[in-house]
């Protein structure tokens, strides 16, 4: 990491009752005998009772799933009000205060936090109250089970796989000595007089396999620290190392900046020149031209080469072979085989790798790439354009949501006067009207939304046109990476099939 801030016995004494009793009642005579019989049918009955109740949910369970959802179960709220509530906090939760309670489908209680974050569909940063004024921060994942004890100083993500965790172990006297530094719980870049400085190590988690790196524990004061895929870049006071999630060193190197990594590529800058490694550390390829990761897809590598005094890039593989024939200026990023590029023209657009142009090349040309499709925005006009491999999509859209989906302001399109916006179906370019409010996005191309006729939301992707609940619920919210649908006042908790 770079050098900166941080922020912030009641069951057994009913086992032992019925015991006595049942040892009690043995010892009698036959009568007794005969009670304790009967006894022993009643627990019979009763035991059989509660395995038919049992079998009796698991059926109404697997009734309520369906080919794309999975039944969790409901949460009762004639008992306790529960406020579905995300991302900013735990999924199920029982407001009192500041405080958030996380809890399970069945509704029972798995801890109680002052603050709450989240970090994936799959974790949330959590924070007790504690007279420790530094190390309160853990993590959880969403039922509330604990995969981090709250005695940290900090845990933010390095990719979607490592985090970085940091622990202070008390204050430093000087800059130089200090692993983070903070002031009133606010990030810093470089300390200030009012600072406190902190002495400390980090660690790096492994929400995958959900436990810590090897034994690997970063405790120089300059450690940089980066994650790309399954790989580990970091320094310390005299080399730089790249491992692997079990803590590994696959490459290292006196100097920091000789290294770099893809989530699939490493780079390695030698005396004796440029060698690419693998994921696993098996050299593949080296040479004396310059070569950089390209972003995206790493299974790609952009060497610089010389050809009469002008410096060309080209695209290799990790073998070192070409594998496009145009040579571009600048490659900024490569996806599903496609190249956002800046060309010899000074011109940046999309093309294939085997020469397609699929966005054409302008001056100012700006491009991001999201849920399988590229969003373009014209500068002149400032409305966006949506691209996949077989070229454009859509295109003069006044608003974009990168992140989830595509929504255009329903003006000229509109077939009906109370629709709100449309919304683009990546898939094939098409459209949906939906009737009198904007469709709800809950992840990633899954939206809760009412269709023209009904009155009650249906979910479903509008990228592959599967339904997941039909049109029949008041309320739905996603948290925790499930769908919370409200009927007839009960909220049902689906897991989504993907």
């Amino acid at each position: 990491m770079r050098k900166a801030g941080f922020a912030l016995a009641l069951c057994m004494a009913v086992t032992l009752i019925g015991g006595c009793e049942n040892t009690m009642i043995s010892k009698k005579d036959g009568k007794s005998t005969e009670v304790n019989q009967q006894s022993k049918d009643k627990n019979s009955d009763e035991g059989k009772a509660e395995d038919k109740d049992a079998d009796s949910d698991e059926v109404s369970k697997k009734k309520k799933s369906g080919k794309n959802v999975v039944y969790m179960g409901e949460l009762d709220t004639s008992k306790k009000k529960y406020e579905i509530n995300a991302p900013q906090f735990a999924g199920a939760s029982i407001q009192s205060g500041t405080q958030r309670t996380f809890i399970d489908k069945d509704g029972n209680e798995k801890g109680t936090y002052i603050a709450c974050m989240e970090v994936d569909d799959n974790s949330y940063k959590v924070a007790k109250d504690s007279t420790e004024d530094v190390n309160y921060w853990g993590l959880v994942d969403r039922d509330g089970n604990e995969l981090i004890p709250c005695e940290c100083a900090s845990i933010e993500p390095l990719n979607e796989r490592f985090y970085n965790v940091i622990y202070t172990t008390g204050e430093a006297k000087n800059e130089d000595e200090a692993y983070v530094y903070s002031y009133t719980g606010y990030f810093s870049l470089k300390p200030k007089d009012d600072d406190t400085l902190y002495k400390g190590y980090s660690k790096i988690y492994d929400i995958k396999e959900k436990q810590f790196v090897g034994d690997l524990k970063l405790t120089y004061a300059g450690c940089d620290v980066e994650a790309k895929g399954g790989l580990i870049l970091y320094s310390d006071e005299n080399m730089s190392y790249v491992v692997d999630a079990s803590g590994k060193v696959l490459v290292q190197n006196k100097s920091r900046y000789s290294l770099d990594i893809g989530e699939n590529v490493i780079i390695n800058h030698g005396d004796s020149g440029y060698e690419l490694y693998d994921e696993t550390g098996a050299k593949q390829y080296s040479g004396n031209d310059n070569m950089s990761v390209i972003e995206g897809d790493n299974s790609y590598v952009l060497r610089y080469f010389s050809d009469n005094g002008n410096v060309e890039t080209e695209i290799i593989n990790l073998k070192g072979e070409r594998v496009c024939d145009t040579l571009y200026n600048t490659v900024y990023w490569i996806e599903d085989d496609m190249v956002y590029a800046k060309n010899k023209d000074g011109k940046t657009g999309l093309a294939t790798l085997d020469g397609k142009e699929i966005a054409p090349f302008v001056e100012g040309a700006t491009f991001t790439y999201s849920d399988g499709v590229w969003y373009g925005r014209d500068d002149e006009d400032s409305t966006y354009a949506v691209y996949g491999k077989d070229g454009l999509i859509a295109d003069k859209l006044e608003s974009v949501d990168a992140g989830n989906l595509v929504f255009k302001m329903n003006e000229q399109d509109s077939s009906t006067d109370d629709s709100c916006k449309l919304l683009i179906l990546v898939k094939d370019g098409g459209y949906v009207v939906f009737a009198n409010e904007t469709p709800n996005v809950l992840t990633e191309g899954v939206v809760a939304a009412k269709d023209k006729e009904a009155e009650a939301y249906a979910v479903y992707d509008v990228r592959t046109d599967k339904t997941y609940l039909d049109s029949e619920y008041e309320e739905v919210e996603y948290a925790c990476g499930r769908v919370f649908a409200k009927k007839d006042g009960v909220w049902e908790i689906y897991e989504l099939k993907k």
